[in-house]
């Protein structure tokens, strides 16, 4: 697209960007709702922050796939580049350090 959109028209990817931005942010509260819901044992508020936390990340998968197919040529030209390397490393270092949590006594 050439950056100008027609007035009135539905911008899809902006709409897919900002869906899966603002869903990314929302998972960051709302697991951190689930986290500190668990351990205060308020089951009634652990089961609220689940069910919000697995809709928003829904909608974040979703909408990051949507977007993707939008943008499928200009993510191709960033998938094997270095900063592209260097954030699935940061990615795969925040999941084992998230999976390892669980195998640590607390």
């Amino acid at each position: 697209m050439s950056g100008k959109q027609r007035p009135g028209r539905f911008d899809r990817r902006a709409f897919a960007a900002t869906v899966a931005a603002s869903s990314g942010l929302a998972l960051l509260v709302t697991g951190l709702g689930t986290h500190l819901a668990h351990h205060d044992n308020g089951q009634a508020g652990y089961h609220g922050w689940l069910a919000a936390h697995v809709l928003v990340a829904l909608a974040f998968v979703l909408s990051s796939a949507w977007h993707g197919v939008l943008n499928g040529r200009a993510l191709t030209r960033y998938v094997a580049r270095r900063e592209a390397v260097l954030a699935y490393g940061l990615v795969l270092l925040l999941l084992g350090l998230g999976m390892a949590h669980g195998h640590v006594p607390h």
